[in-house]
């Protein structure tokens, strides 16, 4: 890691191994779902346990340095920044933060460049607006950015606007609630 290089380069890694995978044909009855950020793998599974232990045997004998572990959740599993849970064979989302999570940020008076202290929330509203949220979730993870920006002392003016430029960007659907600022 550390060269620039280095994102392509596991990009090309994980595809072919992605690609030797589902050349196997004896774990696609049980693989329902499949998606992939960098290593990281969410994969909806049906089977035995001894179906599990067998597709995760298969998957680290294909390399001799990667190994893959299994998180089993019953129909709820946390993956990156999202808590999945399965309800009737849909899927439902929430923003999940580690325990150790602390909303630091830059504060808007710090010596530091504009655009450095609008990436979190550029990042914010854009998950907000792109994660289908019912409306008590988004309406929760938007009050957590709220928050934030008034611990930050950030400028409620600029906030607002950032707010405005997302819902333009966005086809609003019917997760998203109307939200008085």
């Amino acid at each position: 890691m550390g060269s620039p290089l280095s994102p392509f380069l596991a990009e090309i890694f994980m595809s072919n191994l992605e690609l030797k995978i589902s050349s196997n044909s004896l774990f696609d009855k049980h693989i329902l779902f499949w998606a992939r950020y960098v290593d990281d793998i969410f994969v909806v599974f049906s089977g035995s346990d001894k179906d599990i232990d067998n597709f995760l045997q298969f998957i680290n004998s294909l390399h001799n340095r990667i190994k893959f572990t299994v998180e089993i959740g019953d129909n709820s599993i946390n993956f990156l920044d999202l808590s999945i849970l399965i309800i009737s064979n849909n899927f439902s989302f929430s923003i999940y933060r580690k325990s150790t999570c602390t909303n630091n940020i830059i504060n808007y008076y710090s010596n530091c460049h504009l655009k450095n202290i609008l990436a979190f929330f550029n990042t914010c509203f854009f998950r907000l607006f792109n994660i289908p949220l019912n409306d008590i979730k988004f309406q929760k993870e938007f009050n957590i950015i709220l928050q934030i920006e008034k611990e930050k002392n950030f400028l409620q003016k600029l906030y607002v606007q950032f707010f405005k430029n997302f819902t333009k960007k966005v086809i609003l659907n019917p997760f998203l609630p109307f939200l008085q600022l």
